[in-house]
């Protein structure tokens, strides 16, 4: 026995009931603020109009850091043009630029600014999978910023070495120099201890 009973998303429905109370209070909010500022009301259509398409997802993370301190403690030269180009942190989905990093946190954060990535402001539940897939992302990325870190040392130990030894191959020169000259005073010296003194800028004066 076959049935045609048609099976619904329970999940799917709720999600757009919640979303349609959401865009249903934002527009009651929107008229209340607009009647408070003597303006006329917007009709639901001129709302959506407004507010543009409705999201067809739900909110994604970031996959690239903000960089919101890349500046910091830096002189920035800044050109006259474009919004864009202008101080601040500049938001291309929304063109707008904000003075600050807080203020621009809040509005890539904000529902208006969701909307225009056609996003939500819910968030999708992860699955086993993903939740695995990430704690290994995130795993791999320390273990590279440890490498990373052994390697700065290493490198920085290997520099102070390096540092020591040319510091005492100068010292045996200088000093082979300097009895260089002292032989040339009493007579007992070759070419090449004299051309090694002049090399290393010692003179019979300078003695």
């Amino acid at each position: 026995m076959s049935s045609f009973r048609k099976d619904y998303d329970v999940e799917h429905y709720r999600d757009k009931a919640k979303e349609e109370e959401q865009r249903a209070r934002a527009f009651a909010k929107e008229n209340e603020e607009r009647i408070s500022k003597g303006q006329k009301p917007l009709s639901r259509s001129a709302f959506e109009q407004r507010k543009g398409p409705k999201p067809t997802q739900k909110l994604q993370q970031r996959d690239d850091p903000l960089e919101l301190d890349k500046n910091t403690n830096k002189t920035v030269v800044v050109a006259q043009g474009t919004r864009q180009n202008q101080p601040g942190f500049y938001c291309e989905a929304c063109s707008r630029t904000y003075k600050d990093s807080a203020s621009y946190l809040d509005h890539i954060n904000s529902r208006a600014h969701l909307r225009k990535l056609g996003q939500t402001v819910d968030t999708e539940r992860s699955t086993l999978q993903q939740v695995q897939a990430r704690i290994a992302l995130l795993r791999e990325r320390t273990r590279e910023a440890s490498q990373k870190k052994e390697y700065d040392f290493r490198q920085r130990v290997a520099d102070i070495r390096q540092a020591e030894i040319d510091k005492k191959t100068n010292k045996r020169k200088n000093k082979k120099a300097k009895t260089a000259i002292e032989n040339t005073e009493s007579g007992d010296v070759d070419e090449e201890s004299i051309e090694m003194a002049r090399m290393m800028g010692f003179t019979e004066k300078a003695m």
